[in-house]
């Protein structure tokens, strides 16, 4: 699956060049400052804040409370 498609389902997404931004949802930040930088190109999602990374499977995982592979 494409991780714009997935991540977009369920954060608000903020287009950045040809990448996207949201707000982490792996951590507690009362102020959903954006951290997490989505690369479509490399389908990978990165939290710079908690350090959540990976591609749409370990993203899906992780918000659905699964381990991620």
């Amino acid at each position: 699956m494409d991780i714009v498609k997935l991540v977009g389902e369920r954060l608000h997404l903020i287009k950045n060049g040809k990448k996207f931004k949201a707000a982490c949802p792996f951590h507690t930040d009362p102020l959903k400052v954006i951290t997490m930088l989505i690369d479509p190109d490399k389908q990978t999602y990165t939290c710079l804040k908690c350090g959540a990374h990976g591609g749409p499977d370990d993203f899906y995982r992780k918000y659905e409370g699964e381990e991620p592979s």
